[in-house]
């Protein structure tokens, strides 16, 4: 597009001239410019659209890139949903397996009290019971970093205040 510009200059001066014993002479006037000027491109060596091309290729580039973080960001949710999945399963049939031993122990127990029993079954059915206890805390446990890292990808877990 074509270019216009006005420019200006405004200045003052006093001027004073002493010959030997001849009269002062005394000048002071004000001096002014003003000037008017265009610029019209003529060729600009395909500049124009040169950065035309760029700006649509950053706008490509930008929408690649939008796209990844989109699949990136569906792949993180669908891999936080299958864990915490795979996470309450654990925990169901820790808890299961809890019950079994419980049943596994008390058996255990009675067939001693009643003189059926051994003691090495009876310990032994004790540490099945605490295995499953731990194997049951390690599922829950399991469970809430599962569904903590789910809130945390769907962006659930931002909030400013806590929740009570």
């Amino acid at each position: 597009m074509p270019k216009v510009g006005i420019f200006g200059t405004l200045s003052s001066y006093e001027t004073g001239v002493t010959a030997g014993g001849l009269p002062t002479i005394d000048n002071n006037g004000l001096n002014g410019n003003i000037m008017i000027g265009a610029t019209i491109p003529l060729y600009d060596a395909g500049m124009r659209d040169a950065n035309l091309k760029q700006a649509e290729s950053r706008v490509e580039a930008a929408k690649r890139n939008f796209e990844q973080l989109k699949d990136t960001a569906a792949r993180e949710i669908v891999v936080a949903s299958n864990a915490l999945t795979t996470a309450l399963q654990a925990n169901a049939s820790s808890v299961k397996l809890r019950q079994a031993a419980y049943k596994t122990y008390d058996s255990a127990l009675e067939a001693y009290q009643n003189g059926v029993g051994t003691v090495p079954a009876l310990a032994t059915a004790q540490t099945g019971l605490l295995e499953a206890r731990l194997a049951e805390s390690d599922a829950r446990e399991a469970a809430f970093t599962a569904a903590a890292n789910l809130a945390f990808v769907l962006g659930t877990s931002t909030a400013a205040t806590v929740p009570r």
